[in-house]
């Protein structure tokens, strides 16, 4: 299990893991939960348990509302039905424009020490809408900020269940790549392996080669991995350290070693 293990760091290590949020929009996401800041005070926990409080007690006296259906489904409305589209339905952002509804997520707080309020910003950040007002290139950015607000509170099933409305396009890779890792790491290959062979054919990126051969070694689809192997080395697609275990699996019969 450690050579498998080594192989999936050689795959994804170039991906993922040394990118940020700091730079263009071609790096990865670094999901965390990992809050940052000064430890708070008795008082202010005090404080934010009354917030919590008063604001579950306002919660409930809202009444909730027809959802509706969207009027015509588009990248600016991908989103996950929630608790608040049911108090507020399909209009939470309609009113706006792509480039002002940007600017005021831009204005909210990354973290937050009040658990209510930072559930209903995750809400805000990943319910479906009628789309705001913009061009195509606004709405994406729209998308993405949201996107991006989401990741950095580790909202993980609410980026599963966006990205896998996600068309296939460059602007969209960098998160389908953290959709198939994330399904690696948690052991679900089958899931992986199955956004890996809807979406390699509409990417050129080595990553996709790498991880479907991974998938074919899982799969124990050894001729075909042995054939794409073979090819991909002697097209010099493959960094020694992920040539180097290939290898040792396929050429060296170390694959009943393993426990998938």
């Amino acid at each position: 299990m450690k050579l498998l293990f080594i192989l999936f760091l050689a795959l994804f290590s170039n991906s993922a893991f040394t990118q940020t949020l700091k730079n263009s929009d071609d790096n990865f996401i670094n999901l965390t939960n990992e809050i940052k800041g000064d430890q708070k005070t008795s008082n202010d926990v005090k404080n934010d348990k009354k917030i919590d409080k008063k604001s579950d007690n306002e919660t409930k006296k809202i009444e909730p509302v027809m959802i509706g259906k969207l009027e015509i489904p588009s990248l600016g409305s991908i989103g996950v039905e929630t608790s608040l589209n049911k108090k507020k339905g399909l209009n939470l952002w309609s009113n706006f424009t792509a480039n002002d509804a940007i600017k005021y997520l831009n204005l909210l707080p990354n973290k937050i020490s009040s658990r209510s309020y930072q559930r209903f910003l995750n809400e805000v950040y990943a319910s479906t809408s009628e789309p705001p007002k913009g061009n195509s290139d606004e709405i994406s950015k729209f998308l993405e900020t949201r996107l991006v607000k989401l990741a950095l509170n580790g909202q993980t099933d609410y980026l599963i269940k966006i990205i896998s409305q996600l068309p296939d396009s460059p602007k969209w890779e960098r998160w389908k790549k953290w959709y198939v890792i994330h399904h690696f790491l948690v052991k679900d290959d089958t899931n992986a392996c199955l956004k890996i062979s809807n979406t390699i054919k509409n990417y050129d990126s080595i990553f996709w080669k790498k991880a479907n051969l991974l998938c074919l070694i899982l799969q124990r689809n050894l001729s075909e991995a042995n054939f794409i192997y073979d090819v991909m080395r002697s097209q010099n697609l493959l960094d020694d350290t992920f040539e180097t275990l290939i290898d040792k699996i396929l050429n060296e019969k170390q694959l009943e070693k393993f426990q998938f």
